[in-house]
């Protein structure tokens, strides 16, 4: 019976302006190009970020130029084996 006597909720607030204004950009969720453009952008930086891992360990990565022979077997005036015949 109190339903039939309550009055309807108002459309405006205290500053009567309209409760439900409208959501800036007038969506409520990224629009299907931004969710595009974020994965392009993520998956850019992850490329880079693997192209530039990868480039690192290769120049990081080489041998000396030149060797050393500091090993005692590698002296010139070290004694010479011949190694065991493999059975």
């Amino acid at each position: 019976m109190e339903q039939s006597t309550a009055h309807k909720p108002s459309d405006v607030d205290a500053m009567g302006q309209d409760k439900r204004r409208q959501v800036v950009g007038h969506t409520y969720a990224p629009t299907r190009a931004r969710i595009v453009t974020r994965f392009v952008i993520f998956f850019a930086v992850l490329a880079l970020l693997l192209f530039g891992a990868k480039i690192a360990v290769d120049r990081l990565d080489q041998a000396p130029d030149k060797v050393s022979a500091e090993a005692p077997w590698a002296q010139p005036e070290a004694e010479q084996r011949s190694p065991r015949p493999i059975q």
